[in-house]
């Protein structure tokens, strides 16, 4: 799985058959193959939103990919921005239970969530680290260390997040993205923030 801040820009270039195969090990190029399932995503604040990611196949390896919209983790049905808010309250000292009860959520679902990242935790904080550099070539890298191991991480997708926006993202008053930060630190991330036994060589965003 694929996490794209545009959709519709990756659709066109796997269109135009320009989209590098993400392997590394393939120079083949990426064309459409189709949709994956759609599925509903609770949205912060109340709401659904049905997604349908668009699948794409290398013509080169025939390996197959799923482009998901940052809108969702993969297999979760809550909103990145549902999630991000929650880690940024436990990193803030909250626990599992009020967090679920400002979000409306099963405690179980938050505990999940906090779990798994608690796990992923230094990877995705060092990871970030080496993306907030690649980004601000002026940046030197950060040994800083807050209480817990996941308020550090938030506070690396963080800087890495300022860090991309400011050489990146540049909105007008009359047009721009659409996407927000929490988005974008997803995909710096790329989704791989809530999965089982992240790899600590994963090359999470290639730069450009």
């Amino acid at each position: 799985m694929l996490f794209v801040l545009d959709p519709e820009a990756t659709a066109e270039r796997v269109t135009r058959g320009d989209y590098p195969c993400p392997d590394s090990d393939c120079s083949g190029h990426v064309g459409p193959w189709g949709t994956a399932r759609t599925r509903p995503v609770r949205l912060l604040g109340g709401g659904i939103d049905w997604l349908t990611p668009r699948r794409g196949r290398c013509r080169h390896c025939d390996r197959s990919h799923v482009f998901v919209p940052v809108r969702a983790f993969p297999r979760r049905t809550d909103s990145v921005e549902t999630v991000w808010k929650a880690l940024a309250a436990a990193a803030h000292g909250q626990g599992h239970r009020p967090i679920a009860h400002q979000l409306g959520l099963p405690p179980s679902t938050v505990r999940g969530w906090l779990r798994r990242a608690r796990a992923n935790a230094e990877i995705i904080a060092n990871r970030a680290n080496i993306i907030r550099i690649d980004v601000d070539l002026s940046a030197a890298a950060s040994h800083q260390r807050f209480d817990t191991p996941l308020a550090t991480m938030v506070h690396m997708v963080g800087a890495a997040t300022a860090a991309w926006k400011r050489r990146f993202w540049f909105p007008t008053p009359t047009s721009g993205p659409d996407y927000t930060p929490r988005q974008v630190a997803s995909v710096l991330t790329g989704g791989w923030l809530l999965i089982a036994n992240a790899p600590a060589s994963a090359q999470f965003w290639r730069p450009g």
